[in-house]
């Protein structure tokens, strides 16, 4: 499975893609408040995951889209320590392997280029636009 954490100013959401049934599986939220977040972490996520019977080990990899650069550092060394490897963090270095372009690439969200990017594989839009 494909976990794809997406950290935004309210809530940092979690979704899990199964590549077999090629869907989304499962979705949760937490608050983006930094104090709150380390706690929530460690106690909500294991406890999410128990709940649905969903085992670490079948976590894949995780993509990572934070448009609050201060919780970064938290989520990674979360995934290492829970999942026991790092999230690739979704940066503007990122977007040349999106099928996407931007002339400014610094000065656009991660998490908009991340729905820019999913856009092909759900609608189908004009060429021009991309």
């Amino acid at each position: 499975m494909f976990l794809a954490i997406d950290a935004g100013n309210s809530n940092v959401v979690f979704a899990l893609f199964d590549s077999q049934s090629g869907t989304w599986t499962n979705q949760f939220r937490l608050e983006t408040k930094t104090p709150a977040l380390i706690a929530q972490l460690s106690k909500k996520v294991p406890l999410y995951f128990l709940e649905h019977g969903i085992s670490v080990d079948q976590i894949q990899k995780i993509g990572f889209s934070s448009v609050v650069p201060d919780i970064n550092g938290i989520i990674e060394q979360f995934c290492l320590g829970f999942f026991g490897k790092p999230p690739y963090l979704i940066q503007a270095s990122s977007f040349a392997a999106l099928p996407v372009f931007t002339h400014r690439p610094n000065e656009i969200g991660t998490d908009l280029m991340c729905n820019a990017g999913a856009i092909p594989g759900v609608v189908v839009l004009p060429q021009k636009m991309f």
